[in-house]
């Protein structure tokens, strides 16, 4: 357990010298004063992980809650039945690392399945995560999601935006009418209440059990025979086998002792974001005053990535070279070849050409760093939107779709962290969602934030822009400076606007956390509708 601060033992643990009292510990209102913060791509979620941090919870707990808060909430991204991926950095222990629980494919197939289903991750996950950096009592993580689904929610502006374009076909499945399906026959909208008793019941195992009565057992058997109800096929020993991973984060080159960490293939936006951000370190002139040349900086760093992204990535998003090969400074320096301030260098004319490839859209980030200077960043994913559609019935679990199947996967996926391993100090903790820009997104914040020393608003908020070489395009929002699109025009790109690139959740620490809490800021991207909570 972390220290909260230097306590002073007698007959009884009685108070720590902050004021706060051990006995209280668990509860709203523990932790006096600043307690971190969270941000979330749906808000009960991230008011829940405020409460776990109030409580005396850590980074790891507040995310934990307030992943199995979104999957009662967000299931479209979030369900049970999905997978997704973590990076953290421990102050404690002085450790970053990423955690790898993106869904799996079964390993037999089966003539004749309707639906390609995923191995189910999120709850071994989490628990992995939890039970190496958490501090509170796995059931109260959990309790808040229960509740939520077996008292009932109302419909998020977040859940809702997801539900429009497939409800029609959603509410086809019968175990996913009886969740999104009103009384008249029309597909739930913002507002109307939903109840997910059979997902309740889940919880309720997981909550007594843990995790692994999800995985094995009585639960596991049922859950089995209800995905082959719903037209999928896992076995009992898909679930039994569906283990964790830890694994090395990939780092960027440094800025000012500053290293990027981020989440190793097959989450494959992590190799991509970390090159981008050493491009933009290396090349040394993101903090310049000039929108125009922050902009091109940007395009030409990930149009480089990305084409070097297809010398590496496999379909699984796994990599053809060991991944500490691909951000080395001569790799970066070779990426360079040719990048001038002057011009757009064509993508064709690259020594790596970038490759069209179909990346899905939908993922969720949740963000969260505690006043104990940890902090943890992660995507969540069904590989598709709703995953394939379809609820194992009597469980209440979505569940999600195979991974790598028609783009279908972790591909653009890459949460980071930015740390000065000289001071054991965070700067920046963030993810991104919405497919292939989401590295360019992710790292556009970061570098705004820490290179150009912008505020968190004023960043989050400025117009993007996004370059991933196929097709040979500078994509960019449409509040863009109509000089900066002609200054860029000048430069040679080809231009095309778009209505918004990329999801950002993340916290900004400018001056160092634990050293300046005060500094930190945390926001949620104001293109989706998410919360932010206990920094600003």
């Amino acid at each position: 357990m972390r220290q909260l601060a230097v306590c002073v033992i007698v007959l009884s643990l009685v108070a720590c010298s902050t004021g706060e009292n051990i006995e209280d510990r668990g509860k709203i209102g523990f932790v006096k004063g600043f307690l971190g913060g969270v941000v979330a791509d749906e808000p009960r979620a991230a008011l829940i992980g405020r409460d776990i941090l109030s409580a005396g919870g850590t980074a790891a707990d507040a995310v934990t809650a307030m992943y199995f808060a979104s999957a009662v909430t967000m299931p479209s991204s979030a369900s049970l039945g999905g997978g997704g991926v973590c990076v953290i950095h421990d102050h404690e222990t002085e450790t970053t690392e990423s955690l790898d629980f993106l869904a799996k494919a079964p390993k037999s197939s089966q003539v004749g399945v309707e639906r390609h289903v995923g191995v189910p991750m999120n709850a071994r996950g989490f628990f992995i995560l939890q039970s190496r950096y958490g501090d509170l009592r796995w059931g109260q993580l959990i309790a808040p999601a229960e509740n939520l689904a077996r008292f009932g929610t109302q419909v998020s502006r977040a859940l809702a935006a997801e539900l429009k374009p497939v409800a029609n076909a959603l509410i086809q499945d019968k175990e996913a009418a009886r969740v999104f399906q009103k009384a008249d026959g029309s597909p739930v909208r913002e507002g109307d209440f939903i109840t997910q008793l059979d997902l309740a019941a889940t919880l309720t195992e997981i909550r007594t059990k843990g995790p692994g009565a999800f995985y094995v057992g009585s639960f596991a058997n049922r859950f089995v025979e209800a995905v082959e109800a719903a037209g999928g096929h896992i076995t009992k020993e898909d679930l039994r086998d569906a283990l964790p991973v830890w694994r090395d984060t990939v780092e960027s080159q440094p800025y000012n002792y500053k290293i990027a960490h981020f989440a190793a293939p097959p989450a494959a936006g992590g190799v991509v974001g970390a090159q981008i951000w050493s491009i933009l370190s290396e090349y040394g002139n993101y903090d310049v005053d000039d929108e125009t040349m922050r902009a091109h900086m940007l395009a030409e760093a990930s149009m480089r990535a990305f084409g070097d992204r297809a010398r590496w990535v496999q379909p699984n998003g796994k990599t053809r070279l060991p991944e500490s090969q691909l951000v080395t400074e001569d790799r970066i320096k070779e990426l360079m070849t040719g990048m001038s301030e002057q011009r757009h260098q064509s993508a064709n004319s690259l020594a790596a050409v970038p490759q069209l490839t179909p990346e899905t859209p939908s993922a969720l980030s949740l963000v969260a760093v505690d006043r104990f200077g940890s902090g943890v960043a992660c995507n969540v994913s069904m590989n598709n939107g709703f995953g394939v559609g379809r609820i194992a019935p009597g469980t209440g679990v979505l569940l999600s779709a195979l991974p790598g199947l028609n783009g279908r996967g972790p591909m653009p996926l890459g949460p980071m962290i930015v740390v000065n391993h000289n001071s054991n100090e965070v700067y920046f903790v963030g993810a991104a969602s919405r497919g292939v820009v989401a590295p360019t997104a992710l790292v556009s914040i970061a570098a705004r934030t820490i290179m150009a020393e912008q505020e968190m608003d004023d960043a989050m908020r400025q117009p993007r822009v996004h370059h991933g070489g196929a097709p040979d395009k500078l994509y960019y929002e449409s509040r863009l400076a109509s000089d900066v699109i002609s200054n860029l025009q000048a430069k040679g790109y080809q231009m095309e606007q778009v209505h918004s690139l990329g999801v950002v959740n993340a916290i900004a620490c400018p001056l160092g956390i634990p050293v300046a809490p005060n500094s930190c800021r945390t926001m949620n991207d104001p293109r989706a509708y998410g919360l932010s909570v206990g920094t600003n």
